[in-house]
């Protein structure tokens, strides 16, 4: 009967995932509510943080920010005790998010830093790279463009001794706004230059429409719009080619 419970709380949160990418909040609260019911009457630590982790999703796209923190919070606690790094990161980016949303800019810094140190301690390099970007989301919305910068070099180097090209197009992807923040534009169409390459070498398309979506916001305020126009057309040639290659 538990193995059943179990089999059925697995399929609703793959219901509540399917709901989250419809767009349809309010029936993927609903299905990782009872996932994560079912999860926790068998015990199934890993499928509670996970429909935590969803409902979290769900519950800040429908305005509900302190259920969003609550649930990211719990998940992110289980996933630090089930030792699984990758969704730990997630987790915490999801409670970064949800505090910011809430208008907790102080506390969600302190979370980032906490995990920082955290993660310095129990020794993850892993860990420590994701905290940092943590960090560089936070000080980016704060408008704290030099220490999101210095936080966001400090990853990148982590992901290049990993060698993690994913992530360090990811880290460069958030320089670009970093950067603007100061004026630098040059520095920023920079980072974005090191970003495609990396996204084109590993065949991110997705990653690299979000860079040339913000190389087109560079020359559009800079009132180049023919750079603008040619970057807009890169990055929809990117996401039709990802559709292809979804289709095929």
């Amino acid at each position: 009967a538990a193995g059943d419970r179990g089999g059925e709380g697995a399929s609703w949160h793959l219901i509540a995932r399917a709901c989250v990418a419809r767009e349809e909040h309010d029936e993927a609260a609903r299905a990782a509510r009872e996932a994560h019911r079912l999860a926790a009457h068998v015990g199934d630590l890993g499928l509670r943080a996970s429909a935590l982790q969803t409902l979290s999703e769900a519950s800040l796209a429908q305005g509900h920010t302190v259920d969003a923190i609550a649930s990211a919070s719990e998940a992110l606690d289980l996933f630090r005790e089930l030792g699984q790094a990758s969704a730990e990161a997630d987790a915490l980016h999801a409670l970064i998010g949800a505090r910011l949303t809430n208008a907790e800019p102080s506390e969600a810094l302190r979370t980032a830093k906490e995990a920082h140190q955290r993660a310095r301690r129990m020794g993850s390099i892993k860990g420590e790279a994701a905290a940092l970007m943590a960090v560089a989301r936070v000080c980016i919305d704060i408008r704290a463009p030099t220490e999101a910068t210095q936080a966001l070099n400090n990853a990148q180097a982590i992901y290049r001794k990993l060698k993690d090209k994913q992530k360090e197009a990811q880290v460069l992807t958030t320089a670009i706004r970093a950067q603007l923040l100061t004026g630098e534009v040059e520095d920023a169409l920079r980072a974005a230059k090191d970003a495609r390459a990396i996204c084109r070498e590993i065949k991110d398309r997705r990653q690299e429409s979000a860079v040339l979506d913000l190389v087109m916001q560079i020359h559009t305020e800079c009132g180049d719009l023919v750079q603008a126009l040619d970057a807009a057309k890169s990055s929809a040639s990117a996401l039709e080619e990802l559709g292809d290659r979804v289709a095929a």
